[in-house]
């Protein structure tokens, strides 16, 4: 399940606190939010006029007066230690530049209890211990302190979000996330990183189109920014969807202007034609198989070749191997399904219940679409049609959902006032 920050970013865009936290807006954000009127938040501490003019920030309230108020709010004290006319977000562009939060950054930091220290420490759970099983956990302890951010650093938090999403395979809520809180993003790096996660959700997803859109309009960032290693690791991103649709003339003329490139693996676009456009499982294991240990990615699609083939020895000899350990949870399940399938098919049924749901443990289309198609032809050859028909059901709603994003962004393009409702009736 990705985590969802819509109602979070909701309430940050429309938080009384502007620019810069102040005590005045503090005590007004909060007195909002327990729904209390100036005459019931002031009690016995001040006259409402007072508390008035405090939140307006015209005076400064005494000691003994803010103790009360804050009491009566129910305010921890140490919300007003980060009131800063002038906040130094520098740390983020460091981690960003290093991929994870440095040393020297950490230190300052890990032993603190302020929000900014809370951030750098999600980061770090994040980016460098790998900690994703227990981010949604982190995320909610973050919450609380979402009023004390900045715009970079709600930006930074939501591009962490993003992050987590992307690695547990749920790349449908990197897109909903960056789309509920685009207007939030000021800091070039941050709209860099952030469209890179998106534009291989995209791909991940199958939308295909749209992300050859996206990336069209995405370029410019890269080159103004001098991202030539991200240019160039997105390019086989770009070369493998080219080569699903496309001639064998017209990916040798796209390869030529690609042969320096270090991150393009000529093998995987080659593959790519083979595999999907030509459905050449012969040809398109030639390629696969020179480069199965460089990526998780090239394994699995090395794996679910030598099935295509029925090459039962060499699979048996691949899935026992250690040669590659697969960490994506719908890669575990692919190892699984095809261990049962050819070495334990007693146990194929009790896979089934896995199967059904892994559109919940992945987005990721391929996986999705191979699984379902197998199964498809597991019960047309037990002469399950019933069960053979509920996974056709589950395949086409998958297609149902590429194809009305497609339907919807034409629409949009075309600047047509379609609600989503006229949307399903179009379809349909």
């Amino acid at each position: 399940m990705s985590i969802c920050i819509k109602d979070l970013v909701d309430k940050y865009s429309s938080r009384i606190i502007s620019k810069n936290n102040t005590i005045g807006s503090i005590l007004k954000h909060y007195r909002k939010e327990h729904d209390l009127t100036l005459e019931e938040t002031v009690g016995d501490a001040c006259s409402v006029s007072y508390l008035c003019k405090v939140e307006k920030d015209e005076i400064i309230p005494s000691d003994k007066i803010l103790r009360e108020i804050i009491k009566r709010l129910k305010i921890n004290e140490e919300v007003f230690s980060e009131i800063s006319d002038d906040k130094d977000t520098t740390y983020i562009d460091k981690i960003l530049e290093h991929g994870l939060v440095p040393s020297y950054i950490l230190e300052d930091y890990i032993s603190k209890n302020d929000y900014k220290s809370k951030l750098i420490n999600f980061a770090y759970e994040i980016f460098n211990k790998k900690n994703f099983n227990d981010a949604i956990k982190l995320n909610n302890t973050l919450k609380g302190y979402i009023n004390f951010f900045n715009d970079d650093e709600m930006a930074f938090y939501i591009y962490i979000v993003m992050y987590v999403n992307y690695k547990r395979e749920q790349y449908e809520g990197v897109i909903l996330n960056f789309k509920v809180s685009e207007s939030i993003f000021k800091n070039e790096n941050l709209i860099v990183k952030s469209n890179v996660l998106i534009y291989k959700s995209l791909y991940r997803l199958g939308r295909f189109g749209e992300a050859e859109s996206f990336y069209k309009d995405f370029q410019p960032l890269l080159y103004r920014n001098n991202r030539i290693n991200d240019l160039n690791k997105l390019k086989q991103y770009e070369l493998s969807v080219f080569a699903r649709n496309h001639s064998q003339e017209e990916i040798l003329k796209v390869l030529k202007y690609n042969m320096r490139n270090p991150e393009i693996s000529i093998d995987f676009t080659w593959f790519n034609y083979y595999y999907h456009l030509e459905e050449n499982y012969e040809k398109a294991l030639f390629h696969i198989r020179k480069i199965r240990h460089l990526k998780e990615h090239y394994h699995v699609c090395y794996l679910i070749t030598l099935d295509k083939l029925n090459l039962v020895d060499e699979l048996k000899k691949a899935l026992n191997s250690d040669e590659f350990k697969c960490f994506k949870l719908s890669y575990n399940m692919v190892l699984k399904y095809l261990h049962v399938k050819n070495f334990e098919n007693e146990l194929f049924q009790k896979l089934k219940r896995e199967i059904r749901r892994i559109s919940t443990v992945t987005n990721e289309f391929f996986i999705i679409e191979y699984l379902y198609k197998e199964y498809i032809q597991f019960n047309k050859k037990s002469y399950l049609y019933k069960e053979a028909f509920e996974f056709s059901e589950l395949l086409v709603s998958q297609y149902e959902q590429r194809l009305k994003t497609i339907i919807y962004n034409w629409l949009m393009q075309e600047h047509q006032l379609y609600s989503f409702l006229e949307l399903n009736i179009i379809y349909h």
